[in-house]
């Protein structure tokens, strides 16, 4: 609120309650991660809520691995009720959701968990199967967090358990050949990237280009857009295209696919540049020092748990890594049930751990 108070004071026509929203709405995430540790420290029926969430994670794996294997076995009946999408013209599986990016998210939650808290058959058994699910919805983003989230389990569970260099020597051979086996199986991913982001593919068609570089003009457009940013549902991000924002319109890219009034889809492909039209450098700063803040309480409990629950704390970090590398394309932690998954639920068991410790 006083950050909003110090808009209007600058900005002179823009709405305080407007402003407060934009920046409450920025740091939703984060809110519901305080929720979930003050209802977690409150409840005293979750005195040990980690089979609940052990219960709750299964839960999602089954759903999405029967919505995935309906998916490829009944292609024709399952695009009757979600609408295909194909890139290069191959097809990408959707799974329970509608969106192959949400999809390509649930299944990196399904591997990190089988990974990190599941037995030796889950891991033989499921993780193969949530492997060949992310490759076939083609999101390079959900793959880069997959190896950061893979290389970071590597390190504090494997590693955790050998004291030797040699034996912490054979773990990094280990982990070296595991990531190079996802990256052969990815390889596609990368030329696709490749082209995507060269050089010649940098045009005023390219929408990731264009959301950045819309950034930039708002930014400088004014020095109070420079420090607090031009307002929520103003550039990228979901609310911008259900309030379709006139600024798609003034700097011309309100015929471009995409960005098309009713059909933009690409507002969300860029988190970056949305947050830092929206809340300026002060806003952006803040959010990432938020960011810091979580990912050094998640070290610090980690340092003080052992067996199971470290391995379930463990298990949300690298959800929060996970959510925290997919934002860097599409809104992720916008997302209301990526927030709960991600922020709510780890916030309840850290709450809850925090109050039986």
């Amino acid at each position: 609120m006083s950050l909003a108070l110090i808009r209007s004071a600058f900005a002179g026509n823009q709405g305080v309650v407007a402003t407060a929203v934009g920046f409450l709405y920025f740091f939703k995430f984060f809110l519901l991660f305080l929720a979930g540790i003050a209802l977690g420290g409150l409840v005293k029926q979750l005195m040990c809520p980690e089979p609940l969430m052990r219960i709750y994670f299964t839960f999602l794996c089954w759903v999405m691995l029967i919505a995935c294997l309906v998916n490829l076995a009944f292609p024709g009946i399952w695009h009757e009720l979600v609408t295909p999408q194909s890139i290069d013209g191959r097809f990408r599986l959707m799974g329970p959701f509608t969106n192959a990016g949400r999809t390509s998210w649930l299944a990196v939650v399904c591997i990190m968990f089988v990974l990190v808290c599941g037995n030796a058959s889950a891991k033989l058994i499921a993780l193969p199967f949530f492997t060949v699910f992310l490759y076939l919805t083609y999101v390079k983003k959900s793959f880069f967090a997959l190896l950061l989230c893979s290389a970071i389990y590597q390190r504090k569970l494997l590693a955790s358990f050998v004291e030797s260099w040699s034996g912490r020597a054979v773990i990094f051979v280990i982990a070296l050949v595991f990531l190079s086996g996802l990256s052969f199986l990815f390889k596609d991913l990368f030329v696709r990237m490749g082209a995507e982001y060269s050089g010649d593919s940098l045009t005023l068609n390219n929408s990731r280009f264009m959301l950045a570089l819309g950034a930039v003009a708002i930014l400088l457009e004014s020095s109070w857009n420079l420090i607090l940013g031009a307002g929520l549902a103003t550039w990228g991000g979901y609310a911008s295209s259900i309030f379709y924002s006139e600024y798609y319109i003034a700097l011309g890219v309100s015929n471009n696919w995409g960005f098309i009034e009713g059909a933009s889809t690409y507002t969300g492909d860029f988190y970056i540049p949305h947050v830092l039209a929206e809340v300026g450098i002060l806003g952006t700063v803040i959010m990432a020092l938020v960011a810091i803040l979580m990912i050094r309480i998640f070290l610090r409990i980690l340092a003080r748990s052992t067996g199971s629950e470290y391995r379930m704390v463990l298990f949300f970090f690298l959800l929060l890594i996970h959510v925290l590398v997919e934002s860097v394309g599409i809104c992720a932690v916008e997302i209301s049930q990526i927030a709960i998954v991600t922020a709510f639920l780890p916030g309840l068991y850290i709450g809850n751990y925090l109050r039986r410790c």
